[in-house]
């Protein structure tokens, strides 16, 4: 067990969790002694301390058995879950957290239908900004579909980048570089942390490949020994 120390949050079942910059759990929602919460949470992995984030924006009704997944690095996707209201209380709407300004915002598509209703279902982020949802317990049942909430690059204002560069925040229109040897190689990163790094030696940009067995900077083949030596 992991002894932990500052503010930490009340005792409780069906939240979420996600993990933010490396290092950071970031917990939401779920369900209580007074009922469901939609307060959010950070434990520090590196210190194990625990402390309350203070959100902006429009927040989430409260909630639990919701889906929370981490896209472009630095926004927290929540989708559908139960507002514990137990007479249709059932959910299908989906919220960002902007966890570099803990600014919350309500995701409206612009086109295609919405999901049914649903809770305790499983997501996952696939293609850098498709969020697929698959099954889960709706208004009249277990369900077992697939549904797909596409382009979440322009649903969450994140300007399309180059590679080797990111946005330096939400909805910004300018790009950043990424530190010397670092890449990126999604176009719709937002965050200074969607940076990898390189193979020492290797410029910025998507490292080319190296012939199979040959190590990076060495020369393909070794010279040929002057006639008469021994090999």
């Amino acid at each position: 067990q992991i002894t932990t120390s500052g503010s930490s949050p009340s005792a409780r079942y069906s939240h979420s969790a996600v993990l933010y910059d490396g290092d950071q759990m970031i917990i939401f929602g779920g369900y209580d002694s007074g009922g469901s919460v939609n307060d959010v949470h950070s434990l520090d992995l590196s210190s194990n301390a625990w402390s309350q984030i203070t959100t902006s924006g429009s927040s989430p009704v409260a909630r639990y058995s919701h889906s929370a997944v981490l896209y472009n690095g630095d926004q927290m996707i929540i989708f559908g879950g139960d507002d514990g209201s137990f007479s249709g209380g059932t959910r299908n709407d989906t919220h960002s957290l902007d966890l570099s300004s803990d600014r919350w915002t309500k995701i409206n598509t612009t086109s295609g239908s919405y999901p049914a209703v649903r809770q305790m279902h499983s997501v996952v982020v696939y293609g850098g900004d498709q969020m697929i949802i698959f099954g889960g317990l709706g208004s009249s049942g277990n369900l077992n579909d697939v549904q797909s909430l596409s382009d979440l690059d322009t649903m969450c204002g994140c300007t399309a980048c180059a590679v080797g560069t990111y946005a330096a925040s939400t909805g910004s229109s300018t790009c950043t570089n990424c530190a010397a040897g670092e890449y990126t190689a999604n176009t719709g990163s937002t965050a200074a942390s969607d940076c990898y790094r390189l193979p020492s030696g290797q410029p910025t940009g998507v490292p080319s490949a190296q012939p199979s067995g040959v190590p990076s900077g060495q020369p393909s083949s070794q010279p040929s020994q002057p006639s008469g030596q021994p090999s």
